[in-house]
């Protein structure tokens, strides 16, 4: 009896470790295919769920798989310099996005899902086809970096306001000609890119952006700039080259810490005493106006002026001995063109 009882008792065990072996082979062809289904192939490489970047440039990728929403443990994605032309609405399942950078590309639209990534704080999709944004896109209110330069962008949205994080924005090279009133109220940008916008008037409110550091307004069609313009006192960096500027406000030599001005390409007679006050300048750009001379008070900037551009003026023989002996330490360029 007692034998028979052992024997029993090993069958039974030999039965039950069978079992555990079966189910553990069935969890491991289940999480097979669970990673299977979480994996996303995009230009013949597997990439998995477990990547928290991906890097696809200049592969020539025309378009992008839905099962990239597959990879929800992603925080960055950069995609450049490819013929893509759309993305799939599975973009927005991405919701672990810091960065997506899609600039160089051919895109034309963007999904509307795009407003779900809302842990962003950089977007760059400089270089492409856009003709317009998603309303969506203006719930991103933790950017911190929209670069959308160099597309055809026609308008932007009184919804910009949303974005109060924003620091970084270029919307150069774009068909804007008037900007939204909410751009005014994004107090906390450090860099604003407006160049060649078709902009024929810089609003006052520009004043209101007492945190610039960086302006661009290069190959505008502006004829003259608002007094509040020397309300910037951050202000380190000013472009204003190519556009009809005949004169320059005052308050403009209000701006103390400017290291670099850029003037070039204007209808400028007479360059202000006021240049002087400037005395942290380092570069001063003023090639291709109508001076005839500079004021004295450019003496002032002697021991910081490391550049000035002054081509293509109708400066006298006799004024640039004078102007190089005022700056005797600074790099003078009479026969160069660099608006930049």
């Amino acid at each position: 009896m007692k034998k028979i009882n052992l024997w029993t008792l090993i069958l039974f065990i030999f039965i039950i470790i069978f079992i555990l072996q079966s189910f553990q082979a069935n969890d491991e062809i289940n999480n097979d295919e669970r990673n299977k289904n979480n994996n996303c192939e995009i230009d013949g490489e597997i990439y998995e769920n477990n990547n928290d970047k991906i890097f696809l440039n200049s592969l020539g990728i025309s378009y992008l798989p839905d099962c990239i929403g597959n990879l929800n443990n992603l925080t960055g994605l950069i995609i450049f310099g490819n013929p893509l032309s759309e993305l799939p609405e599975s973009l927005g399942k991405l919701i672990k996005l810091n960065y997506l950078w899609l600039a160089g590309n051919q895109l034309t639209s963007l999904p509307s899902s795009i407003g779900n990534i809302t842990k962003l704080h950089s977007l760059k999709l400089g270089r492409n086809k856009l003709s317009k944004l998603p309303e969506s896109i203006w719930k991103l209110n933790g950017l911190k970096e929209l670069l959308i330069h160099h597309n055809r962008l026609t308008n932007l949205s009184e919804e910009i306001t949303n974005m109060e994080d924003l620091r970084k924005l270029y919307v150069s090279h774009n068909q804007l000609s008037f900007l939204p009133n909410g751009l005014w109220r994004l107090r906390n940008l450090t860099d604003l890119g407006l160049d060649d916008i078709l902009l024929r008037r810089l609003p006052k409110e520009i004043g209101e952006l007492s945190n610039l550091t960086s302006l661009t307004l290069n190959s505008n069609l502006l004829s003259s700039l608002p007094e509040s313009i020397g309300a910037l006192k951050k202000l380190k960096l000013l472009y204003l080259s190519q556009n009809f500027l005949t004169e320059l406000p005052e308050s403009l030599w209000k701006l103390e810490n400017l290291t670099e001005l850029y003037i070039g390409g204007n209808q400028l007679h007479v360059l202000p005493e006021g240049i002087g006050n400037l005395e942290k300048l380092q570069v001063l750009s003023l090639e291709s106006n109508r001076l005839t001379k500079l004021p004295t008070s450019i003496i002032n900037l002697r021991e910081s002026l490391r550049e000035l551009r002054l081509s293509f003026n109708n400066i006298s023989d006799e004024e640039k001995e004078t102007i190089k002996l005022w700056l005797p330490n600074t790099n003078i360029k009479w026969n160069q063109v660099n608006y930049r």
